[in-house]
C-alpha cells in the first residue's frame, strides 16, 4: 500500500510538473505490478484531458498576445495617419513619405501596410502637384496676385515654401502664412498656377483637397481627371476607395485619442 501511495504521489508530481512522459511511464508501473489496468486507461485519459487543457490555455494566450500586438499596431497607425496628415497639409511632404514606408517596411503585412503604401503613393503625387505648381510661379508662367489689403494694389505671388507665399511688386518682397489663408483659397490658388490642369493633377488635386477636408473638390477633381482620361477610372476609383479609408481611419485615431484625454 505504501509503494502504490508513494508511486501515485510521484505520478501526480510529474503531472503537476508538466512531465506527462515521466507520470505516463509511472502509471504504467502501476498498473502492471498492482493489475490495474483500468488505472492505466483512467490515468491516460487524465494525461490526454490535462495536456488538451494545456493546449487550449497556450491558444487562448497566444490569441490574446496576437489581438493585444494588432491592437498595439493600430493604435501606433492611427497615430501615425494623423501626424503624416497634418505634416501634409504643411507641405513637409518628404518625411512623410519616408515615414509611412518605415512603416510599411517594418510591419508585417495585411491591410496597415497597404493602406500605408498607398499614401505614401497619393503624397507622393500631391509633392509633385507643388513642385510643378510652384516652378510655374517661379517661372512666371502663372502670373497671380494677392491683395493682402482692402483697396490696397495687389501684389504678385513671386514663390511660395512650407511657411507660405512670398510676395513682393518691384524689388520688395513679403510673406503671408499659410495659416492666414483660408483652406479654400489656398486650394484655388494652386489650381490657378497649373492654368488649364491635366488629368494627374486633378489626380494630384484631389489629395490635396482631402488633406483640407474639402469634399466635394474631391469628387470633383476625380470626376474632372475621368472626363480627361477614362482610361484612369479604375486608378480613380481605387484613389476614391482609399481617401474614404483614410478618413475612417484617421476619424477612429481621433476618436481613440479623445478617450484618452
Amino acid at each position: 500500500a505504501a509503494t502504490y501511495a508513494r508511486m501515485s504521489l510521484e505520478a501526480e508530481t510529474a503531472t503537476l510538473k508538466g512531465r506527462p512522459d515521466i507520470a505516463r511511464e509511472i502509471y504504467a508501473k502501476i498498473s502492471d505490478r498492482f493489475g490495474l489496468k483500468e488505472y492505466k486507461e483512467a490515468a491516460e485519459r487524465r494525461l490526454a484531458a490535462m495536456a488538451k487543457a494545456d493546449d487550449d490555455r497556450a491558444a487562448a494566450e497566444q490569441k490574446k498576445r496576437i489581438e493585444a500586438a494588432m491592437a498595439r499596431e493600430t493604435e501606433e497607425f492611427g497615430n501615425l495617419l494623423l501626424s503624416v496628415a497634418a505634416r501634409a497639409r504643411a507641405f513637409r511632404y518628404d518625411e512623410c513619405i519616408r515615414d509611412l514606408e518605415i512603416f510599411a517596411d517594418g510591419a508585417g503585412g495585411g491591410e496597415n501596410v497597404a493602406i500605408a503604401k498607398a499614401y505614401a503613393e497619393a503624397i507622393k503625387a500631391e509633392r509633385w502637384l507643388y513642385n510643378r505648381a510652384r516652378a510655374r510661379i517661379r517661372d512666371g508662367k502663372a502670373p497671380l496676385q494677392v491683395f493682402p489689403k482692402k483697396g490696397a494694389p495687389g501684389q504678385d505671388i513671386k514663390d511660395f515654401n512650407e511657411r507660405g507665399l512670398v510676395i513682393g511688386s518691384g524689388g520688395a518682397e513679403g510673406e503671408i502664412r499659410w495659416a492666414s489663408i483660408p483652406d479654400a483659397q489656398v486650394f484655388n490658388l494652386f489650381k490657378f498656377a497649373l492654368d488649364v490642369p491635366s488629368s494627374e493633377e486633378h489626380m494630384a488635386l484631389a489629395v490635396f483637397a482631402w488633406h483640407r477636408e474639402m469634399k466635394d473638390d474631391v469628387a470633383n477633381e476625380i470626376r474632372a481627371a475621368v472626363a480627361l482620361d477614362p482610361k484612369l477610372k479604375d486608378r480613380a476609383d481605387k484613389l476614391s476607395s482609399g481617401l474614404a479609408t483614410l478618413s475612417d481611419r484617421l476619424a477612429a485615431a481621433k476618436a481613440a485619442a479623445a478617450r484618452l484625454k
